[in-house]
């Protein structure tokens, strides 16, 4: 129970200092937080963070199991590395950001980069609905390191 509420605070706090943003462009939003990442006075470097406000009700559940086993501390959790990144840590080169599919109901944004020369194609995949547009899923689509965000987070915990 401590955890959660412990857990309520940061939500209310990054809701405050961060306001909702499913009514902006996907492009603006994913460029927004490769921004904040790479800000040199503030960096915001917990990318389940700076997802979960973008996400959809399934995917903020998700994000929300995530969360809470980082902060019990005596669980393996899913996610281990950046998401925006894919990658524990490296020089990122080339960072190019770009709305690659646009339909009615659905956009895809592509963030593509080199981390150490390997090249990294992380794909954000939204979804028009009533309240605007929502994520409901990342995606890595290069190389040897593909993976769907949402099939990453719905692995059982231990």
């Amino acid at each position: 129970m401590k955890v959660q509420a412990g857990f309520s605070v940061v939500l209310c706090c990054f809701f405050v200092l961060f306001p909702s943003f499913v009514q902006a462009d996907p492009l603006a939003l994913v460029q927004d937080m490769y921004s904040r990442l790479f800000d040199p006075v503030n960096p915001v470097y917990d990318d389940l963070v700076q997802l979960r406000p973008l996400a959809s009700t399934e995917l903020q559940k998700l994000i929300d199991r995530e969360l809470i086993c980082r902060q019990q501390g005596d669980y393996v959790c899913n996610i281990d590395s950046s998401i925006l990144l894919n990658a524990q840590d490296g020089e990122v080169t080339d960072l190019s950001v770009n709305q690659t599919l646009s339909q009615e109901d659905s956009v895809e944004v592509s963030a593509s980069f080199q981390i150490s020369g390997e090249p990294r194609l992380i794909v954000y995949l939204f979804r028009k609905q009533a309240a605007g547009w929502v994520l409901t899923d990342v995606q890595s689509r290069a190389g040897d390191l593909r993976w769907s965000l949402v099939k990453v987070l719905q692995q059982p915990v231990f």
